[in-house]
């Protein structure tokens, strides 16, 4: 076929190739596929293109031609394709532009191929998250300075999912959107409800992350009816029962004067959470229904004066007379069994240590457990000859021995061994803290680089157990910044496979909790850490990140909690703009909800929720909410300029129930403006008026 399309372009004379090369490309947009976000393929693809146009310039000449390769570039640029594919078109134009004799183009598509070609890799290359992970900690140390390098990362996240193929990084978006919820509650809340309502009827996982991050931090903190709101909007998807009967509590402990109890709210609100639980489909039934839970759900729910739901059948429970398909559990081999039982016999000094080390590094996945395997045998066996090396040898000689024993442990070995030495080294700093100070801070030092951090997969440190870091500070803090450079001098000058992944995230949790040097501000290592990794990765990630509504900036001062209470409402009631029913049916619960019993919040959310294109449906209902539920009192300013809009919508039912709000609120509605016809109903009036003459 490619051949075939070389001898047919090869025909083409002048404009005609112009032409052909459109119709081509419109072949090419409608053959070529990707499966998984792996590289397009097909009889047609972008660069196929490219070296037909390449072929073509002396028959078409070279205006033509730049034309068409604008014109591609413009389509490249439009669709989602991974840097190896840029990196190819940037090839092929380098070769089109040679062939237009435009030298100076091609060695410019030349540094873009190479720079794509150095660009952030596929599967699982998770290089984003050194930039993600530490800002928990940043946040402690600087919260404004936080919340800009959050921001920094948006564009970086989503060009990590558009450019690569996705496995291992498909979900940084959504990790985003959990760590703004953490970091900027407010912001986060007020961009979930800016992307549900500006794309109407699509679902959005970045929002659905955020909306149970928000769901999750603030549980104690958030004003318990806008979170009950907000976890009825959240539906099914916001189930966790610990969390359910927390706020259920929260809800009963409000003081008497709350409108909740009022307007008799608290069981509302108890059915409409517990009934969450029953709104899945069969085969996700509830398998806690017979727990001791779900009976404390039940009764946190009847404590308000709710029915606390229906009582949940548990699951069958599998038979045990069914067929073992796995077999029967082996016993341990004998030896291997004696072999656990039996500690080791260990020689004298350093020998006796790195003998210890390497035995306990020799124990198999599926090894008996036994007191060989003693993590308190290993830590007593390697802490007391340390310390009789430090007394016979120096505490040169005890510090070099630490550094072997670093050496002599692989990932799996039992690292966890230097910071039980650190602990101990560091108790007894009060005999001779000129000796064993240093020493616990080089233990510690190493045992907080070697130890893998993030479940496992951080190869060096990650932020798991910063308290090494900060007990080896403390202990000796030139000694401790001496050791940790040079583990990570050693871990860049000597890289095995994924062994300085997690440098980064490591050095700037470690400064944002224990700056390194006390004499400077508290975050500026930190920070400046942070920010030379992010050079890096940003090199790494070039191109234009398409961001849409839910961009997002940092305010310079924190919210309030009022003010985030304010965006909870906000995006409670903007889930309506969700396509299932059943979210609709829930947002209509929590926009009555808010109006009963926070009504100046309630009617700020539905301001801003209504300014927007939802369709006559959505609209309408909210309206209708609004009509049944108005509180008392004036209306919100605008709210009140919202529905004078609406007045004038050319919905008709939308206009119908703005009016009646606010003729409710004691306004007089505009009158609606007059329209032209629609062409189509007016020409059939013409029409039925011209018959009725003719007859």
């Amino acid at each position: 076929m490619r051949q075939v399309l070389h001898e047919a372009v090869a025909l083409l004379r002048g404009n005609d190739v112009a032409l052909g090369i459109a119709s081509l490309q419109t072949v090419s947009r409608g053959t070529t596929t990707s499966l998984m976000g792996m590289a397009g393929s097909g009889p047609l693809i972008t660069t196929e293109l490219l070296s037909l146009l390449a072929h073509s310039v002396g028959q078409a000449g070279a205006d033509i031609i730049n034309e068409l390769m604008r014109t591609l570039r413009t389509a490249q640029a439009d669709s989602r394709s991974m840097y190896a594919e840029d990196a190819d078109f940037e090839l092929e134009m380098a070769r089109v532009s040679l062939a237009c004799g435009d030298r100076d183009e091609a060695e410019r598509c030349w540094e873009r191929a190479a720079r794509y070609m150095g660009a952030y890799g596929g599967h699982k290359d998770s290089t984003i998250e050194e930039l993600l992970d530490p800002l928990p900690q940043l946040v402690q140390a600087d919260p404004a300075q936080a919340r800009v390098r959050l921001a920094r990362t948006q564009p970086l996240v989503y060009l990590v999912a558009q450019c690569t193929d996705g496995r291992g990084t498909a979900g940084t978006p959504q990790e985003w959107w959990r760590l703004l919820a953490d970091l900027d509650p407010r912001a986060a809340a007020q961009l979930a409800a800016q992307v549900l309502l500006t794309e109407p009827g699509l679902p959005d996982a970045r929002v659905d992350a955020a909306h149970q991050q928000l769901l999750a931090r603030q549980a104690d903190s958030a004003d318990p009816v806008v979170l009950a709101a907000l976890r009825i909007a959240a539906g099914p998807r916001g189930r966790n029962l610990d969390a359910d009967i927390a706020l259920l509590d929260r809800l009963a402990d409000l003081p008497g004067d709350d409108a909740a109890h009022a307007v008799r709210l608290l069981p509302v609100l108890a059915n409409a959470i517990t009934s969450t639980y029953d709104d899945q489909t069969l085969i996700h039934a509830s398998h806690l229904a017979g727990d001791t839970p779900s009976p404390a759900l039940r009764a946190a729910a009847q404590r308000l004066g709710g029915e606390g739901g229906p009582p949940w059948t548990p699951r069958p429970v599998p038979s045990t007379s069914s067929r073992n398909w796995s077999g029967p559990k082996e016993r341990y081999p004998t030896g291997a069994f004696l072999h656990a039982q039996q500690r080791p016999a260990l020689p004298e000094g350093a020998a006796g240590v790195l003998a210890a080390v390497r035995d306990c590094s020799s124990k198999t996945y599926d090894a008996p457990p036994g007191p060989r395997w003693s993590a308190d045998a290993l830590a007593n066996a390697v802490g007391w000859r340390l310390v009789e090396i430090t007394e016979r040898q120096g505490p040169d000689a005890a510090a070099q021995l630490l550094h072997r024993i670093a050496q002599e442990m692989n990932a799996s070995g039992p690292v966890d061994v230097l910071a039980d030495v650190a602990a101990g080294l560091y108790l007894r700093r009060g005999i001779a803290p000129d000796v064993f100070g240093p020493l616990a801070a080089t233990a510690g030092m190493l045992a907080y680089t070697k130890i893998r951090g993030g479940g496992g997969w951080r190869s060096f440190a990650g932020n798991d157990r910063l308290e090494l870091w900060q007990q080896a500070h403390t202990a000796d803090a030139a000694v401790a910044r001496q050791d940790l450079a040079n583990q990570v001098a050693n871990a860049v000058a000597n890289p095995s496979y994924g062994r300085t992944v997690g440098v980064s995230q490591a050095l700037v949790s470690a400064f944002a909790i224990q700056p390194p040097d006390v004499s400077r501000p508290p975050a500026a290592d930190a920070l400046a850490c942070w920010d030379a990794a992010y050079d890096v990765i940003a090199h790494r990630l070039p191109g234009e990140a398409r961001l849409g509504d839910g961009t997002y900036h940092p305010a310079q001062e924190p919210a309030t909690q009022h003010d985030i209470d304010t965006a909870l409402c906000r995006l409670a009631v903007a889930t309506i703009a969700l396509p299932e029913r059943g979210d609709k049916r829930r947002a209509l619960l929590a926009a009555t909800v808010l109006l009963a019993a926070r009504p100046r919040q309630a009617q700020a959310a539905l301001a801003h929720v209504l300014s927007f294109d939802l369709g006559a449906g959505p609209l309408t209902w909210l309206l209708t909410v609004l009509h049944s539920h108005l509180p008392d009192g004036p209306l919100d300013a605008a709210l009140h300029e919202q529905l004078v809009a609406l007045c004038a919508s050319d919905m008709l039912s939308v206009r119908v129930e703005a009016a009646a709000v606010l003729t409710l609120a004691g306004h007089q509605p505009p009158c609606p403006p007059a329209t032209a016809a629609h062409p189509t109903l007016a020409h059939a009036i013409a029409a039925d008026l011209s018959s009725e003459d003719n007859a």
